[in-house]
């Protein structure tokens, strides 16, 4: 299990929510949550794990085509 406060790969193909489902990408996964904003290469958004006035999740493309996750409150990547 990842330790609270790193980013986690979300390998192509899979899904936090559905596994063996199809596919997630950063900017699918980024229009799901309010208030996401284009951040550099990925997004900032409202952590959908706890309530969130300001966003605190950090949403980008991995290298190998998968999607990184980090809640700045700690959130585990598996509540996302």
């Amino acid at each position: 299990m990842p330790r609270a406060g790193r980013a986690v790969s979300v390998p192509a193909g899979l899904s936090r929510r559905h596994h063996g489902g199809s596919g997630v990408t950063a900017d699918e996964l980024a229009a799901r949550c309010q208030k996401a904003k284009r951040n550099g290469r990925g997004y900032a958004a409202c952590c959908p794990a706890h309530e969130d006035s300001s966003p605190s999740l950090s949403i980008s493309a991995g290298r190998n085509g998968g999607v990184l996750l980090h809640c700045h409150a700690g959130c585990q990547p598996a509540a996302i």
